[in-house]
C-alpha cells in the first residue's frame, strides 16, 4: 500500500468554534470507525482523500436520577476516495453514513436548549489492509 499524504477535509477551523460562556454544557468523545470498502472485487492501493461531515438530526432534554441530560442524535457522513490496487490504479469513492447518539449531563442548567453544534478537532486515517480503513 502506498505511503503518501492523505487529503483530509471536515476539520472545524478554530475560528468556527462556538463562543460558549464558562460552564456551558459540552462533551467530547473520540471514536474509531472501521470502514470496509463495500465492493468485494476492489482493494485499496492508497487512500487519496477523506471527507467527514457531522450532522445533528435532533436533540431532546430528559430528566434522570442524575439530573437533566441532553440526548443528541446525529450521523457522520464519511467519503473515502482511494486508488485501487490493480494495474490501472483507478480512482474509486466509498460513502458511509454512521448514526450516533450521545448524552450531555446538564448540571443546574436553567436555560432552554435552543441550539446544539458539533466541531471536529482531528481526523486520523490509516489503512488496516486492502479492505479496511479506520477513521
Amino acid at each position: 500500500m502506498g505511503n503518501h499524504p492523505i487529503e483530509i477535509s471536515g476539520i472545524t477551523p478554530i475560528s468556527h468554534f462556538p463562543k460558549c460562556p464558562p460552564h456551558h454544557p459540552c462533551t467530547e468523545f473520540c471514536e474509531i470507525d472501521k470502514l470496509c470498502i463495500p465492493c468485494h472485487n476492489i482493494t485499496i492501493e492508497n487512500i487519496r482523500q477523506v471527507c467527514l461531515k457531522v450532522c445533528i438530526n435532533s436533540f431532546k432534554v430528559i430528566c434522570t436520577p442524575a439530573g437533566k441530560k441532553l440526548i443528541i442524535y446525529g450521523k457522520k457522513q464519511i467519503k473515502v476516495i482511494f486508488a485501487s490496487d490493480d494495474c490501472h490504479q483507478s480512482i474509486h469513492c466509498a460513502d458511509f453514513e454512521i448514526p450516533f447518539c450521545t448524552f450531555v449531563l446538564l448540571p443546574d442548567l436553567k436555560d432552554e436548549i435552543i441550539q446544539v453544534c458539533s466541531v471536529v478537532e482531528v481526523i486520523y486515517v490509516t489503512c488496516l489492509d486492502s479492505r479496511f480503513v479506520p477513521v
